[in-house]
């Protein structure tokens, strides 16, 4: 049990609400961090020709489950539906994420070619590029500390910022 006088207790509260304080800023900036660049992601899928096939990428360095700010970025494709009409075989990224919905038949079949179960693909995982390129139009790549190669099939870069690239894409 902690024994200590009314001094010693105040004095704790104030080491106690200063951590957490310093705690609640850090996580703040983050999330304020990951808005800006979500700000700046609708405005380049505002390049995204109209109705186009959508497909986001997330290229991480290392274990991304560290990183909490990226699960909200991997939604940021559905600005493309909103704004430019733009298909998104489901609002979560499909087929690169398990909780899948898909909207039409040929969009389902996907699924089974893409075999995976999330939008992130770290350093030691190869993108799909043969996929992407033979079934949209366009791909927002996210970069969290990895750069990915980009094949000839992403023709043209539409926008790129701060940690991001949107590719217009031919087929093979």
């Amino acid at each position: 049990t902690l024994r200590a006088d009314k001094r010693g207790l105040a004095a704790l509260m104030v080491v106690a609400l200063a951590a957490t304080s310093i705690r609640l800023a850090e996580v703040d900036a983050h999330w304020a961090e990951t808005s800006a660049r979500t700000v700046q992601m609708r405005e380049a899928l505002l390049a995204v020709p109209k109705g186009a096939k959508v497909a986001t990428v997330m290229a991480v360095a290392g274990d991304p489950s560290g990183h909490a700010e990226l699960f909200a970025l991997r939604h940021v494709a559905a600005f493309a539906i909103i704004d430019r009409e733009a298909f998104a075989p489901n609002f979560f990224g499909f087929p690169f994420n398990g909780e899948s919905v898909a909207f039409r038949p040929d969009a389902a079949a996907l699924a089974a070619l893409a075999n995976k179960d999330q939008l992130m693909y770290r350093a030691d995982q190869p993108i799909d590029w043969a996929l992407l390129c033979s079934h949209y139009d366009t791909v927002l790549v996210i970069e969290h500390g990895r750069k990915p190669e980009v094949p000839p099939c992403a023709v043209q870069a539409l926008r790129t910022g701060p940690g991001y690239a949107l590719y217009a894409l031919t087929p093979r």
